[in-house]
């Protein structure tokens, strides 16, 4: 059951509801908080796409330098495994590299994110 204590708190809250005009005209919610805008919502699903985008581009890139480090004989193991292997690497590298920043910049138009 209600305490007399939660009972009270609760009226008050009631009490304190704004028109259904205020809430629409001040981007309130029924409890007087302030909502979230879309833009926000984009700006942040537009910067976790980019994140995962800038990953990508870096474990693509770690793999061929342990790679071409392979090849050189400065490291152990991973990596392609021959000269031509590698340049396929790189140039499978530099391919997705683009294709990520060409995502990072639509999705910034996207979110509407502007240089600053």
């Amino acid at each position: 059951m209600l305490s007399c204590v939660t009972l009270k708190v609760c009226m008050k809250k009631i009490g304190n509801l704004k028109s259904k005009d205020e809430i629409y005209k001040g981007n309130l919610d029924e409890a007087g908080d302030k909502m979230v805008k879309l833009s926000e919502i984009k700006i942040s699903i537009a910067t976790a796409i980019a994140a995962a985008f800038g990953f990508i581009i870096a474990l693509i890139w770690k793999e061929i330098i342990i790679g071409l480090m392979v090849l050189a004989d400065m490291w152990q193991e991973g990596g392609p495994t021959t000269w031509e292997n590698a340049g396929i690497a790189i140039f499978s590298a530099v391919i997705i590299t683009l294709v990520c920043i060409f995502g990072i910049i639509y999705i910034s138009k996207w979110a509407g994110i502007e240089k600053k």
